[in-house]
């Protein structure tokens, strides 16, 4: 549960415990060297992609398995970069 806005019941608003906080605060510090690495996942996957011979944005119909998954990995990696970026 999160803390209530401040529109919200003042009944229902609660602090995060110590160890949420503490969660937390690990997040916040990590979260620089993790979006570093998810940046180094998109080139190094785009990469990959460009070697094999895929074109970023065609279908993946008829490409091997192993293609398919890279195209949704890259997907996944830049949907994370961008909602870290805002």
């Amino acid at each position: 549960m999160r803390p209530r806005r401040i529109d919200g019941d003042p009944a229902e608003f609660r602090l995060p415990s110590e160890e949420e906080q503490a969660a937390n605060f690990r997040l916040i510090d990590a979260a620089p060297g993790m979006l570093a690495t998810l940046k180094i996942a998109a080139d190094a996957l785009t990469s990959t992609l460009k070697a094999r011979g895929y074109e970023a944005g065609s279908a993946t119909d008829g490409w091997a398995p192993e293609v398919r998954q890279e195209v949704a990995a890259l997907a996944t990696v830049r949907a994370a970069i961008a909602k870290a970026e805002g």
